[in-house]
């Protein structure tokens, strides 16, 4: 699954806010092309390409889950999520940063995404106008861009100090995925358009919980301390408590089954079907 959209630049800046990182668990998956690095070190650049593959153009997850790209009309970070036997979850555009439409197009076509030797990650044209910026200058002569397995973004220093991030996750299940205490993940790609993210948050106090813009839209009302969720080999969604005492469970038995975190709801699906089986909160899903 693709999703595309049109982007103002204001929205965009909002969306690279900084945000603490959220860590998941990594699934099984073949690691990405040696050819293909994860890191962007300073002083060197992603210049665009048509289609934003390649050593030049692409960095790539250690696990080769999240794959950030420069096209020359956007700057993208995928995810891709696929099942041992290769059918694929999906491919999610969860960051689709727009360039401005104002001025020559073809100012685009090279552009280019560096990371500053001044500690800066800027996005600028061919011809050097500035598009965006991360406004980290003078955090680090060195500082690194990271794709990371968690799905985050982050600029750090030589000392491993975190100086930006995109405070991104995964936004997609597939078995052995899960999140311990106090984890979460959380849907921002329509906070381009001004919607308010969506989060999926496994409380320290027991209860896994959907919320947006600060509401709770459904919880499994689970209260155990140090409760996670996981979601099995058998399509089942559970939530055990710390002694492995099953506290939750979807009952949602499937095969090849994933659960999508999307805008306003939580749902499973398996196999090549789109529809889901199971999702809350219950009744129609939100338009967003």
């Amino acid at each position: 699954m693709r999703i595309t959209g049109s982007l103002a630049l204001a929205a965009a800046l909002a969306l690279l806010a900084a945000a603490p990182a959220a860590a998941v668990p990594a699934t099984s998956r073949a690691a990405a092309p040696a050819a293909i690095p994860s890191v962007l070190l300073a002083g060197h650049c992603l210049i665009a390409n048509p289609h934003g593959q390649g050593p030049g153009a692409e960095r790539v997850s250690p696990n080769g889950i999240f794959s950030l790209q420069v096209t020359g009309e956007s700057v993208d970070l995928d995810e891709n999520e696929t099942f041992p036997d290769g059918f694929s979850a999906g491919t999610w555009d969860w960051w689709q940063f727009l360039y401005p439409t104002s001025g020559p197009l073809n100012d685009h076509d090279k552009s280019r995404f560096c990371m500053r030797t001044n500690g800066d990650l800027v996005l600028t044209t061919s011809k050097g106008k500035l598009i965006w910026a991360s406004h980290t200058a003078g955090s680090g002569r060195h500082n690194e861009l990271t794709v990371r397995d968690d799905g985050d973004l982050t600029i750090t220093t030589p000392a491993g100090k975190l100086v930006w991030s995109s405070g991104t996750t995964r936004t997609i299940w597939i078995a052995g995925a899960g999140l311990a205490s106090g984890q979460h993940l959380v849907d921002r790609y329509r906070e381009q358009f001004n919607i308010a993210p969506t989060w999926l948050i496994m409380r320290r106090d027991g209860a896994l919980v959907l919320e947006r813009a600060g509401r709770v839209l459904w919880t499994s009302g689970t209260h155990v301390s140090g409760a996670h969720a996981e979601l099995l080999a058998s399509g089942d969604l559970v939530i055990d408590a710390p002694s492995g005492r099953v506290l939750w469970r979807s009952r949602t038995r499937a095969h090849d089954a994933f659960v999508e975190l999307n805008c306003g709801y939580v749902a499973m699906s398996s196999g090549g079907h789109r529809q889901p089986h199971w999702h809350e909160p219950p009744g129609p899903q939100p338009v967003c």
